[in-house]
């Protein structure tokens, strides 16, 4: 007969409960954050061709990234991306999309980047007041990101 001891303190239970609930919550959330991370560059980067871009339209998480961000502005940007132009990765890991309603590619356009950080820069061209709106959520707002400032020379009539 083979006797065995097991030495068992008091809170023995406790802390076998406490490590099996923390190896479970390390395998939960592990993977979560490792799809998270890396989501953000595949969600981009299928947009990154003239072929695909007008889809990025049909993901809910630009789209309402876009809606919260512009608010009641939303309607009068979106309705620009009639022709979508060549998007391009940005230096900062992000996209950069370009629209504008058939034959008015200097009247009536919009672009915008989403970067991988979540700095979300929008602009906008519409014929009554001839006028570039441009909106941003990054801390550096009083400076026009680089994408949206070559976009916008193209609108310059001096």
């Amino acid at each position: 007969m083979v006797k065995r001891c097991y030495l068992i303190h008091s809170s023995g239970k406790t802390i076998k409960l406490f490590v099996k609930v923390m190896l479970l919550m390390i395998f939960i959330v592990c993977p979560i954050g490792i799809a998270t991370a890396s989501g953000t560059q595949v969600s981009f980067s299928q947009y990154n061709s003239l072929d695909n871009v007008s889809k990025i339209f049909s993901d809910q998480d630009v789209v309402s990234t876009l809606k919260s961000f512009l608010g009641n502005e939303y309607n009068d940007f979106s309705q620009n991306f009639d022709v979508f132009g060549e998007p391009h990765k940005t230096d900062g890991g992000g996209i950069f999309v370009e629209g504008w309603l058939k034959d008015l590619y200097l009247v009536q356009a919009s672009a915008f980047v989403i970067q991988a950080d979540g700095k979300v820069y929008a602009a906008w061209m519409m014929p009554q007041n001839n006028k570039i709106h441009y909106v941003t959520n990054a801390p550096e707002g009083n400076k026009v990101q680089e994408d949206i400032a070559r976009w916008s020379k193209r609108f310059d009539n001096e």
